[in-house]
């Protein structure tokens, strides 16, 4: 069987290790994709079966997020597109990242609707960030004119699963981050939204971020319709996520409020210290989100602290000791 990395950088890594992708199997699988983008083969791994890339494959089977496909050379008729995407292979394969932009800036010197090209110069750009937005966007525009309506049409609910679609996702992904960054908060629970319709199995995790997202807009139904939708996460941000829509419901004095709240505290009794600041968040979070450690409680604060912080009463309930 061919070998492909396995999921995006921020998800869980699908080898059951529970750390994050990038964390944990991402360099072994760079350095995969460095041997098929050359040619290259393990003593005790077949290649697999090469397809040859037509004009419009720019984005299909190359190395993006959880899908490198062995990109075929020595064709005498090799297109710029399939060409580009070998670029674009050892782009994503290096750890460099001055390597990988002179790689993604060669790749769309030959085919300028690369998707995965646009990304990385996004990805790994320092510029302002409306620039960088309108970088992702770009991304996501390829991708999209790549893809094109019909295949939206036909394959909604199974993007993810199928490799050509995560340049798009990825990117959108990236761009709905990016504005909630920015606090454009509707204008990222509308990209939100649309990759919980194109993906409801969510392997981005884009649930959580469209919880804050409603959280601060204080969309309780829609947020109430959320949870309802992914009842069997065992996460901080849904159990203080019921609990802070049961509180706003009942206006603070219902015992369900409290009953849900000493449950979430039980879940993860850290959180409050974070949204209190007598924790300080940490530069940068560590590998494994365990259920009920400070890591888990330290996301939770990252990505909700400020939606709570625009309902006083809702945070003072929530942190109260």
């Amino acid at each position: 069987m061919g070998w492909r990395p396995s999921t995006d950088p921020y998800a869980g890594c699908t080898c059951g290790s529970g750390r994050k992708y990038r964390y944990c199997c991402l360099k072994i699988d760079r350095e995969r994709a460095r041997q098929l983008a050359y040619g290259v083969e393990t003593a005790d791994e077949p290649a697999p079966i090469a397809e040859t890339l037509g004009e419009t494959s720019s984005i299909g089977w190359v190395a993006v997020t959880g899908g490198v496909a062995r990109i075929p050379r020595g064709h005498g008729g090799e297109s710029p597109a399939a060409r580009a995407a070998r670029l674009v292979a050892r782009a994503w394969a290096t750890p460099d990242g001055l390597e990988r932009l002179a790689l993604a800036r060669r790749a769309l010197a030959l085919d300028p609707d690369c998707a995965d090209a646009q990304f990385i110069l996004a990805e790994e750009s320092a510029a302002p960030e409306d620039e960088k937005l309108a970088g992702y966007r770009t991304a996501m525009d390829c991708a999209e004119r790549a893809l094109g309506p019909e295949y939206f049409a036909e394959h909604q609910g199974r993007f993810w699963t199928l490799p050509e679609t995560r340049p798009y996702m990825r990117s959108r992904k990236a761009v709905a981050d990016l504005l909630h960054a920015m606090g454009r908060t509707a204008a990222a629970a509308g990209h939100y939204r649309d990759l919980l319709l194109l993906n409801p199995e969510d392997n981005q995790n884009c649930r959580e971020c469209l919880a804050a997202c409603l959280l601060e807009l204080g969309l309780w139904e829609e947020l109430a319709s959320l949870l309802r939708r992914y009842e069997e996460d065992a996460a901080c941000w849904w159990d203080y996520g019921r609990a802070a829509v049961e509180y706003v419901r009942a206006s603070g004095s219902a015992s369900r409020a409290v009953e849900y709240l000493t449950e979430a505290r039980e879940t993860n009794p850290q959180v409050p210290a974070f949204l209190r600041g007598e924790r300080r968040l940490p530069q940068g979070l560590a590998e494994v989100l365990r259920l009920g450690d400070a890591t888990a409680a330290a996301v939770f604060a990252t990505l909700f602290g400020r939606a709570l912080a625009s309902h006083p009463p809702l945070l003072e309930w929530l942190c109260a000791a």
